[in-house]
């Protein structure tokens, strides 16, 4: 009887935060437990308008797990928010993007103590309960999926054995149609009703995730075309193919949705498709003036439209991509943000970007220990490489920059410096010392 009582009121401890928290509608709490580990801390990592894969606008929580154990309050949201927790120990270990609205609290468990890759690659690995739990395990179990089941679009490198759209199609089609069963088959499993306006939004991420693929798809193939020897007609009539395909979708979602809450992935999608219109109606992949794309974004509904602009111009300033003189349409578009979140990230944007923003002074330690201020290369150009041990990218990038390094020669007003994001010390230097994420010199 004693062990009966000692169970239940374990139980009653476990929820009691659940309970005491869902008395505060704005409030939202989150618990979770974890595998144990040294020196291990979680942060989360929170967003009312999540832009891309930046986190520019985000606000961050980070606390000591104490034996795996965490917990995250949040004492006023006033609006729904996307969420993501990480654990600075187990990296891998990630809940991403999670939708979490005013009064959610919730507690996070994980299924097996013992970590095992092998046995995690077969379910998912997060027990959640809590008011309004359903919506989190089922964001959670279909993330699971779609990462280590495929259960995806076609992806952009597939596209290459392919030569137009209506090849494609076949194959997208037999894939969403084993996405909707399992995300259907999700849905219904869940204990407990998902609310309204989460639903829509799930709903409308499903949508996204089938057009996102020929998009992806088309990508792939303009490219390939524009390489062809007859790209003066093959190129056009891939344009023509996919606005006869993609627009007429694209138009049907944005009909039959209201479009209470923009997720990540219809704020990816809708900046995708802004720069593929700009792009394939251009003809080439030549870098193209950023007041170029402003007229594409007029194809969204109004009350999203802050949203995507915000969310394109967090993608160029972020990851630089083909694009000329982006602080124009950062200039153009700022008069036209009202909503008072959007307003201060333009003003970030001008802060952390626009041309002649005076540097933060830094200091930071080298390889031999010595400690480095920004402020000792004043008056110089300095080009910065930041990297991490297993970024792909980043190797890519080194070996760009040494060549350019190479060809330039000695130059005495320019400096280039490479600075690691590992936060393991012997790590860092075992890269450094391999030579393929950065140089010595």
């Amino acid at each position: 009887m004693k062990k009966i009582q000692q169970i239940v009121i374990g139980i009653w401890l476990m929820l009691f935060p659940v309970w005491a928290n869902a008395q505060h509608s704005s409030a939202v709490y989150i618990q979770g437990n974890i595998w144990s580990a040294d020196n291990d801390s979680i942060t989360l990592t929170y967003y009312s308008h999540k832009l891309g894969d930046t986190d520019i606008t985000a606000i961050k929580q980070k606390v000591s797990a104490k034996n795996g154990f965490f917990e995250f309050n949040i004492p006023n949201m006033s609006e729904p928010f996307f969420a993501s927790i990480i654990s600075s120990h187990w990296k891998n270990l990630v809940l991403n993007n999670l939708l979490i609205e005013p009064g959610d609290s919730i507690v996070i468990r994980v299924l097996d103590s013992n970590y095992d890759p092998a046995l995690l690659k077969a379910k998912p690995f997060f027990h959640i309960i809590g008011r309004n739990a359903s919506k989190i395990q089922f964001q959670h179990n279909l993330d699971w999926a779609v990462r280590h089941n495929k259960i995806q679009g076609i992806k952009p490198q597939i596209a290459n054995s392919y030569n137009d759209l209506n090849e494609i199609l076949p194959d997208i089609q037999q894939n969403t149609k084993l996405y909707t069963m399992y995300w259907d088959s999700l849905y219904n499993q869940q204990a407990e009703p998902i609310s309204v306006k989460a639903t829509a939004a799930f709903k409308l991420d499903l949508q996204i995730k089938k057009i996102k693929a020929l998009v992806n798809a088309y990508n792939s193939l303009f490219e390939k075309k524009l390489n062809q020897s007859d790209r003066a007609t093959a190129v056009p009539a891939l344009v023509e193919e996919y606005q006869s395909t993609v627009h007429p979708q694209v138009e049907e979602i944005l009909r039959n949705n209201v479009l209470d809450i923009l997720t990540p992935e219809f704020l990816d999608f809708a900046v995708r498709k802004t720069m593929a219109d700009t792009r394939y109606k251009k003809g080439h992949l030549d870098p193209i003036p950023a007041m170029d794309y402003f007229h594409a974004l007029q194809q969204w509904p109004e009350n999203t439209r802050e949203k995507i602009m915000t969310s394109l111009l967090a993608y160029f300033f972020v990851f630089t991509p083909r694009v000329k003189d982006t602080y124009k349409l950062l200039m153009h578009v700022e008069p036209m943000i009202q909503h008072p979140e959007l307003k201060k990230l333009m003003y970030k944007f001008q802060e952390a970007y626009l041309q002649g923003t005076t540097v933060p002074d830094f200091s930071l330690t080298n390889t031999k220990g010595e400690k480095l201020s920004i402020r000792d290369f004043q008056d110089k150009v300095v080009v910065i490489d930041f990297w991490f041990t297993g970024c792909k990218a980043c190797i890519t990038m080194s070996r760009l920059l040494k060549q350019i390094k190479d060809k330039m020669g000695e130059q005495e007003d320019i400096v280039f410096m490479s600075i690691s994001v590992d936060e393991k010390k012997d790590v860092w230097l075992q890269s450094v010392a391999q030579g393929i994420y950065t140089h010595p010199d």
